[in-house]
């Protein structure tokens, strides 16, 4: 009797669970590729700036490079740049020093720092340039 006195609204009070069911699972479709497209645009943005900062540690090698004294130019091997006065806080990178004696008054110099990227991917950035005795 009170299913008669109701009427329709009586069926309509709320989502049955098939529909919950099916809901979820097309939300739950469209969801997963924009997490990934959103965790491979934070692993892009985290690489360029650590590009980056390797970039500019290869740039201050070899700055300091090129202003020592040409005889003092030479290889290095490669070392942390933690164990480096003024840089203790880049121990990710490391850091190599390639010189090529062109000819008595000409060395090439080649400042190549490996990191570590996001994704675990071991990546380098690679300067090279020139200095003649003075």
């Amino acid at each position: 009797m009170l299913k008669k006195s109701l009427g329709p609204a009586w069926r309509q009070q709320g989502f049955s669970l098939l529909e919950v069911l099916i809901a979820f699972t097309i939300l739950a479709t469209v969801m997963t590729p924009m997490f990934h497209c959103f965790y491979v645009a934070v692993g892009t943005n985290t690489n360029t700036a650590l590009m980056g900062t390797a970039l500019a540690l290869a740039q201050s090698k070899m700055e300091e490079t090129i202003n020592e004294p040409y005889a003092a130019v030479v290889d290095q091997t490669e070392r942390d740049f933690s164990a480096e006065a003024g840089y203790h806080h880049y121990g990710d990178y490391r850091y190599t020093v390639a010189v090529t004696e062109n000819s008595p008054v000409s060395k090439t110099v080649e400042v190549q720092v490996s990191y570590m990227d996001s994704f675990g991917n071991r990546k380098e950035v690679t300067l090279t340039g020139e200095i003649t005795r003075r």
